[in-house]
């Protein structure tokens, strides 16, 4: 159950909503039920209202409703789902996880940005973080990017796209990136780092693309425009960094499923004002 907590401006009385989501499949989206709770009291405490019936669980009953009430956390979420999920699909990031066990969050966090702000410098890195939901689920700084970088360990570089190379039998031969003598200093390291992860932001945006090639609902469309329109999505974060609840509108859940995506779980009647 979702608790949403709706200001009446003109009495100052925050009502207390339960926030219930189902899948509607004739409309192929999300839909919300909501049912008022209560109110709160000057105090923040929850006053239940008469016509709800059914009782309420012990928490909710008693939670303090000012810390309940605080504006959730909102971030962008559609783009980098996007990417989460055709990942998924194709193996990538099982590949990423098997040879990155400990980078992974940051790495793919990493690719994100590079496909989702295209020739954005790695400056821009920790606003982007801040106000998009990734899998760092953390601000990246630019220091710590190049960090990551100058660090990442190349023969797992080399092991993650042999197997990429190994799932794409059709493909062209993935280039080669490491001189087989060894790398000599920090900075020729950074610069092959950043090497690998454009390539294997390159292989995942190319998996989008083949999705987008086999499906004439994108005619006219690139891919940047895709990840522009499903930045739009916005979710709410979670006490445990993860999102909770998203806003969705029937045109983003259409790009999703064209691209073999299942929308999430989330809902149009919520989308705030712009």
């Amino acid at each position: 159950m979702k608790l949403v907590y709706v200001r009446n401006k003109e009495n100052g009385t925050t009502y207390v909503y339960e926030s219930k989501y189902y899948w509607n499949p004739e409309k192929r989206q999300s839909r919300s039920r909501r049912i008022c709770i209560g109110k709160l009291d000057g105090e923040g405490n929850l006053i239940p209202s008469p016509r709800f019936s059914r009782p309420l669980p012990e928490t909710i009953a008693h939670q303090g409703g000012a810390a309940a009430a605080r504006p959730a956390k909102r971030m962008y979420f559609g783009g980098v789902y996007l990417l989460d999920q055709i990942g998924r699909q194709t193996g990538f990031l099982d590949d990423l996880r098997a040879c990155f066990p400990e980078e992974y969050g940051a790495l793919f966090s990493l690719i994100c940005f590079l496909i989702l702000e295209g020739q954005a410098p790695l400056s821009r890195l920790e606003k982007w973080s801040r106000t998009h939901w990734h899998p760092a689920e953390r601000p990246l700084t630019a220091e710590e990017a190049k960090r990551l970088l100058r660090d990442l360990h190349l023969e797992a570089a080399v092991r993650f796209l042999s197997l990429e190379e190994g799932r794409r039998p059709e493909a062209a031969p993935l280039p080669g990136l490491f001189p087989s003598g060894g790398v000599a200093g920090p900075l020729e390291r950074a610069v092959l780092g950043m090497g690998f992860v454009v390539l294997a932001a390159m292989l995942l945006l190319s998996a989008v693309e083949e999705r987008m090639r086999g499906n004439g609902f994108f005619s006219g469309w690139t891919a940047q425009r895709v990840f522009d329109r499903l930045d739009l999505i916005e979710c709410e974060m979670g006490p445990d960094g993860s999102p909770e609840e998203g806003f969705v509108s029937p045109q983003e859940a259409q790009l999703l499923t064209e691209l073999g995506v299942c929308p999430p779980e989330v809902s149009e009647t919520d989308r705030p004002a712009r």
